[in-house]
């Protein structure tokens, strides 16, 4: 089985990626010829057409490319997000973002990883192995946050209040959860920027400018809803500033 596949011209390494498998064709970074696949061969020595349903699953468009930059920023008829505009309130509650299939992997990884600690620590509290316990402390830890993670994806609810003076900002999952509360004029501005990379395709976030700190809100979010929720945000805010 090849472990790596090369240009046909220069020989320099292919790095191929989900969306190049879903593109049906991998562009070289050194001299920029195109490789074709076909779904008549084999990749990495498994059926290319196998590897493509898989990597179709894994891979998802930036939502930016089916937004229009220019447009101005309305509620997507898709939206479940409930808002609730009056003078001097407004309530915005973002439902659970749910399951979806890019959480395949990352979901047989943390049901695997989780497992595997839970028989570790039976095994060193059965038989009294208390370095065990101690070593397993760090990826217990990883393996929590994984789960908190995905349990956030599929069951997170989010619910933002500005009534008066206080901003009130909370999530929860299954009703377990934090709130954080301050005063609306330390809110300066409410941007959209860079929030980190998922399936390797970069996300934007929108985030409160809180001073020389800013807060993510409407984590599950789709990049349409931030733009309009923005908006509506700016709206409310801009006869405070």
């Amino acid at each position: 089985m090849p472990k790596e596949i090369f240009c046909r011209r220069c020989g320099e390494p292919l790095k191929i990626r989900p969306e190049d498998i879903v593109a049906d064709k991998v562009t070289c970074d050194k001299c920029g010829d195109e490789l074709i696949f076909s779904e008549n061969e084999e990749l990495f020595g498994v059926s290319y057409k196998l590897v493509k349903t898989i990597s179709k699953q894994f891979f998802k468009k930036d939502e930016e490319e089916d937004v229009d930059e220019n447009a101005e920023p309305v509620r997507p008829p898709t939206s479940r997000i409930e808002l609730e505009n009056q003078p001097d309130t407004l309530i915005l509650r973002i439902p659970p973002r749910g399951f979806k299939p890019g959480d395949v992997f990352l979901s047989f990884f943390v049901f695997i990883w989780c497992s595997f600690m839970v028989m570790w620590n039976i095994i060193g509290i059965v038989q009294g192995e208390w370095m065990m316990l101690v070593f397993g402390i760090f990826h217990d830890a990883v393996g929590l946050g994984l789960l908190t993670l995905l349990l956030w994806s599929w069951y997170g609810r989010e619910e933002i209040a500005i009534l008066g003076d206080t901003f009130t900002h909370k999530k929860t999952v299954f009703g377990i959860g934090r709130k954080k509360t301050f005063p609306v004029s330390q809110v300066d501005d409410v941007e959209i920027a860079f929030a980190g990379r998922v399936n390797n395709q970069p996300v934007k976030g929108l985030f409160l400018m809180l001073g020389s700190k800013k807060r993510r809100i409407v984590r599950n979010g789709t990049y349409a809803e931030i733009r309009w929720l923005r908006a509506e945000l700016l709206k409310f805010f801009q006869p405070l500033w």
